[in-house]
């Protein structure tokens, strides 16, 4: 008897353990929009959030957190809209305890490790910020550089945005501040965006119908040799070919520095091509010849009948978009902006519209002078068609101080938010 009676015990406590666990783990999946809790987020929900945006029915609790989709501390009809395009299918919404999870897991994302920034730590980076939000953040390999490193692409947004920003960081070797500055801004982007960041307004509401095409580290073998110098190759005929430029260079009267001095300022690729010197134009006349005729750690143009690896991965993406409204390509020093680049009329204008958007959150200052070095500014411009600018960021002589990431960050951490809306659609 007294034996049945503990079975008994038993058996109800193991079921009221399983009834227990199962409600936690359906609690932890509670997407936001899911008014009724059972999981999934349809029609009826959406209508129940609009029914409490306009004060037919009140929320409370748990249930109204889940019902505020942007987050902003009230409901709307925002908030219906979003649970609607989730229910068939058009938005993918994150979890409610998902939304307090993304800060800490993105938290280290941009942070130097011996005042540099490596592509080993970017390929970490990338990962942390997909698995914190997979729905909106994705990237790809656009290709392969000289030395076996992935030339990699992010996209933020749906991935199916009418219109598309594109942006190249780190096409120069010794400007290795600017990639840390990038993935932050793009961990501040995830950790916010079902939350006001900027005028106001959330980042989902800002890339709505506009995606981010960001190259956080277009030539990842330059960036390697300027902080680690030959030893920082993978492949020994890479190094010994990054040797031989310097040795030519040295022969020729190129260089008197050493070669630590010299690979320290290294902005080309592995192969000692200026990559923003090596896109090639229609008009050949726009090719403007290298300043050096051999291979070097900066300004030789290289072959443009056969552009390398890493400008034709940046050309083959801008050509696979449907409508880029937009080019900026992150580069350093001066905290300038050049957008002149042999534009006119409506081209013109289009730039200067964008380089008076981003002076103004940025606060660097535009050059009005002519600037046109066969860049991938100029390229996409004159290519294109696309408004394109080139913004130099932090000051001081490159590869800078870590002391200036900071300040580089402060200035773009809306760049990209600002950028998109002034490419939205005029208000019906």
């Amino acid at each position: 008897m007294k034996i049945d009676k503990i079975k008994r015990i038993s058996v109800i406590s193991a079921v009221a353990v399983f009834f227990f666990v199962l409600c936690a783990v359906h609690a932890a999946a509670r997407p936001f929009g899911d008014v009724d809790n059972d999981g999934a987020v349809t029609s009826e929900d959406a209508r129940e959030i609009l029914r409490a945006a306009v004060e037919l029915t009140t929320l409370t609790g748990e249930t109204r957190a889940a019902s505020d989709l942007d987050e902003d501390g009230s409901l709307s009809s925002a908030d219906a809209r979003l649970a609607l395009r989730a229910a068939v299918g058009l938005e993918a919404l994150r979890s409610v305890e998902e939304a307090g999870k993304i800060a800490a897991d993105v938290s280290g994302v941009g942070a130097l490790k011996n005042g540099i920034y490596t592509y080993k730590t970017l390929t970490a980076d990338l990962a942390a910020l997909r698995s914190a939000m997979p729905s909106r953040f994705s990237y790809r390999s656009l290709g392969k550089t000289a030395d076996g490193r992935d030339i990699f692409c992010v996209v933020l947004g749906s991935g199916y945005g009418a219109r598309q920003i594109v942006s190249d960081v780190g096409i120069h070797g010794s400007e290795h501040m600017n990639p840390p500055a990038v993935m932050r801004t793009l961990a501040l982007y995830l950790q916010n965006y079902d939350k006001p960041i900027y005028q106001g307004r959330t980042v989902r509401q800002i890339l709505d119908d506009t995606d981010l095409y960001i190259i956080p580290m277009l030539n990842p073998d330059g960036i390697a040799i300027s902080q680690w110098g030959l030893s920082g190759l993978n492949n020994p005929d890479v190094a010994a070919r990054v040797r031989g430029i310097y040795n030519k260079q040295r022969a020729a009267g190129g260089t008197k520095l050493s070669l630590a001095a010299y690979l320290k300022m290294w902005k080309a690729n592995a192969n000692g091509v200026d990559l923003n010197r090596n896109f090639r134009f229609t008009d050949k006349s726009l090719n403007l010849k290298s300043q050096t005729k051999l291979p070097a750690n900066r300004y030789y143009a290289g072959d443009r009948s056969h552009p390398e690896a890493e400008t034709a991965a940046y050309c083959a993406l801008v050509g696979s978009l449907s409508a880029p409204v937009a080019s900026l390509s992150i580069h350093s020093q001066g905290g300038l902006i050049y957008w002149l680049g042999r534009q006119t009329g409506e081209d013109k204008a289009a730039a200067k519209r964008l380089a008076t958007t981003v002076s103004a959150v940025t606060g660097y200052r535009m050059n009005n002078s002519e600037n046109f070095v066969c860049a991938a500014a100029n390229w996409s411009m004159i290519e294109k068609k696309i408004p394109a600018i080139t913004v130099e960021c932090g000051v001081g002589r490159t590869p800078l101080p870590a002391s200036e990431l900071p300040k580089i960050y402060a200035a773009v951490k809306n760049l990209y938010l600002a950028v998109a809306v002034l490419y939205e659609p005029p208000a019906s």
